[in-house]
């Protein structure tokens, strides 16, 4: 993709585009820390996200099927929360934090160092 927009666009500033795209869907990043996901859960269900994540390296390969894609993951734990998805995955956002992402997906890891290093901090 990277070299797809640069050779389209070669006056682009270099560094100026960081192309990222999630490998699956966002909410694998909601699974970055069970603690905090729970926490943000009615009923507290860290120990059903935990069987999740003991099924994968990491929450960004969460994913083997139409019925167990993240968000319809986070669905059974929190009923209505497709309908409300705009709002909610902020919110749980907040509780997780971008620390725990970081730490848990290497592939967000990756772009967010990217990031960063784009704006020397």
């Amino acid at each position: 993709m990277l070299k797809d927009v640069t050779t389209a666009l070669p006056n682009l500033p270099t560094g100026r585009f960081i192309p990222y795209i999630q490998i699956h869907e966002f909410e694998a990043l909601l699974f970055s820390s069970s603690q905090a996901l729970a926490s943000a859960l009615p009923g507290s269900p860290e120990v059903e996200i935990r069987k999740i994540l003991s099924q994968v390296n990491h929450p960004e390969e969460i994913n083997a099927g139409e019925a167990t894609h993240p968000a319809e993951r986070i669905e059974k734990l929190l009923p209505g929360y497709k309908k409300a998805k705009t709002i909610e995955s902020i919110r749980i956002a907040r509780i997780v934090g971008i620390q725990e992402m970081v730490t848990a997906c290497p592939h967000f890891a990756d772009w967010a160092g990217k990031l960063l290093d784009s704006v020397n901090i």
